[in-house]
């Protein structure tokens, strides 16, 4: 897409209308969202140890997204092992992600 004047003045009109729009009282902006649920927390702790297990098992994915700085610098310098034992194995290697995610399963 080239960027043209009528492109240009749409979205300069498109911001200025935003930033014109009424605020909601109390200083709310829109970022802000209801309370967290009681769960929320559990299931933000799953939803982080199945991203760090992936990163964690394919590397490469961390370094196309940008997140192989701090604690995952380490995996700036490593590779995927696609061998056989990982491709024919009798037990998928998320097969304990699997399994947290089960009714009555506790985290770890």
């Amino acid at each position: 897409m080239t960027l043209d004047r009528r492109h240009l003045l749409t979205a300069a009109a498109a911001t200025g209308f935003i930033a014109a729009a009424p605020k909601p009282p109390g200083g709310a902006h829109m970022g802000a969202g209801p309370a967290a649920a009681p769960g929320d927390a559990a299931i933000n702790r799953y939803f982080d140890t199945v991203s760090d297990y992936i990163l964690s098992t394919s590397p490469e994915n961390a370094t196309g997204l940008g997140l192989d700085t701090g604690k995952r610098a380490a995996l700036n310098s490593r590779s995927t092992r696609a061998s056989g034992v990982l491709v024919s194995g009798a037990t998928p290697p998320n097969s304990g992600l699997l399994n947290a995610m089960q009714p009555g399963a506790r985290a770890e």
